[in-house]
Formats: C-alpha cells, structure tokens, sequence
C-alpha cells in the first residue's frame, strides 16, 4: 500500500498566460489569499483503495481519520 499526501491553494493561478502570436491573452485571476485544500489517497496493487479532501492542513487527527476509513473500506 502506498499513500499520498499533497496540498493546494484553491486561490493559486498562473500570473501570465500563453495565447497565439499576435493577439493577447485576456482573463481574470482570484484576489486575496484562497483556503488550503489536502487531498490523501491510497493505492496498492489492486488500485486507488481511498480517497479523502479537506480544508486546512493534515494534523493528527485529520490524519487517524483518514487511516480509519482506509481501513474500514478495506473490511468492505
């Protein structure tokens, strides 16, 4: 079994954008700060066994619950 943790910003975006030679590439990016977004998964031999996303940071107990519902999946 082998898991996964990483980590987003839902606010980050590109601050330059690619558009064909010759015109301009117009748009709209979030302001401020955006909330963190951790995603976990877990895969093994048989494939993608579970996965869990959630605001904030992975701590301790974010964490037990994750290995929680692996392990209750995995009883199924």
């Amino acid at each position: 079994m082998f898991i996964d943790e990483a980590g987003v910003n839902i606010a980050m975006t590109r601050h330059f954008a690619r558009s064909p030679q010759g015109s301009c590439a117009y748009g709209t990016r979030p302001d401020g700060r955006g909330k963190n977004v951790t995603m976990i998964g877990a895969m093994s031999t048989e494939g993608i066994i579970a996965a869990m996303t959630f605001t904030g940071g992975t701590n301790k107990s974010a964490f037990e619950a994750y290995v929680t519902q692996v392990r209750e999946k995995q009883s199924l």
